[in-house]
């Protein structure tokens, strides 16, 4: 058989406890607080609170604790994780308020050879209220989630946006790395990306991209070198650097070519534009040897 308890139940289960108590000779101690977790619980689906108090006289329990719960919607509100209910949890609270001043638990605890004994009965009304409180709390948790998630994401998919943009542009490719922190701002507007946080642009989104162009970078420096000969003597060729008199002249000259045979990737360093602007001044016919 199983029981099941309405609030009514439970409050003339407490009112005869002392009386079968003291029919089966056990002692109720008020004010007695069993700070010990239970051992042994005796579930008041299967069992009665006759069942228990038989239990306790086998046990041989010098004495046994009586406690009742009264059920109030304020006290809930005011337990922890119950603060602040989203609007369906609320709604089921505030249906609940019916039930506010009716018993809501009866419990018998007791102590025997050092184990403790416990039978807890709750009104069948409680368990389904704080299961889909429990529910609706966890349905707007799992809400909020979702749309924070679709909110980060939004966000990151505009960082990498950013990020192709950025390493798009053949301005901000050929730009000095160290200058490129001021046209970075205006070629995103005018991918459509609109403005980014400073911090993020700065510490996030043009190191991301920086990483990216200056790897590419890289790429066709290794591919020049060894091709070395072969764009010297293309360089050799281009009117601006034979024009120009000074090496420093020949370097931003070979700096450019070389910027334009990249595809407008600038290189992290002067040194192979030095190294191509010598080879491509010698003259031809030492350079053939």
């Amino acid at each position: 058989m199983t029981f099941n308890y309405t609030s009514a139940d439970l409050a003339q289960i407490a009112a005869n406890i002392p009386n079968q108590a003291s029919a089966a000779g056990l002692a109720i101690i008020p004010g007695v607080d069993i700070i010990r977790e239970t051992d042994v619980r005796i579930y008041p689906f299967e069992a009665e609170i006759g069942d228990a108090l038989r239990v306790a006289v086998m046990a041989n329990a010098p004495f046994i604790t009586v406690e009742t719960e009264t059920f109030w919607t304020s006290r809930m509100r005011s337990t922890e994780g119950y603060e602040e209910l989203p609007l369906k949890a609320e709604r089921l609270l505030e249906e609940a308020e019916i039930h506010n001043d009716s018993l809501m638990s009866v419990t018998v605890k007791w102590v025997a050879s050092g184990i403790v004994y416990e039978w807890t009965a709750q009104t069948e009304w409680i368990a389904p209220l704080l299961t889909e409180i429990d529910e609706a709390v966890q349905a707007a948790q799992n809400e909020d989630d979702a749309v924070e998630d679709a909110r980060t994401e939004v966000h990151y998919a505009k960082l990498r946006a950013a990020v192709d943009a950025l390493v798009e542009s053949p301005k901000y490719r050929r730009e000095q790395v160290n200058k490129r922190r001021h046209i970075a701002p205006a070629i995103l507007t005018e991918a459509g990306l609109g403005e980014i946080n400073d911090v993020l642009l700065t510490h996030q989104v043009m190191p991301d991209a920086n990483r990216i162009v200056n790897a590419k970078a890289m790429e066709f420096e290794d591919d020049f070198r060894a091709r070395k000969r072969e764009l010297a003597g293309e360089l050799s060729s281009v009117p601006d650097f034979y024009m120009q008199n000074t090496k420093a002249g020949k370097k931003l000259v070979a700096i450019d070519f070389l910027t334009e045979k990249a595809d407008g990737y600038r290189f992290l360093n002067s040194n192979f534009a030095v190294e191509l602007s010598d080879a491509a001044s010698v003259p031809r016919n030492i350079r053939a040897l």
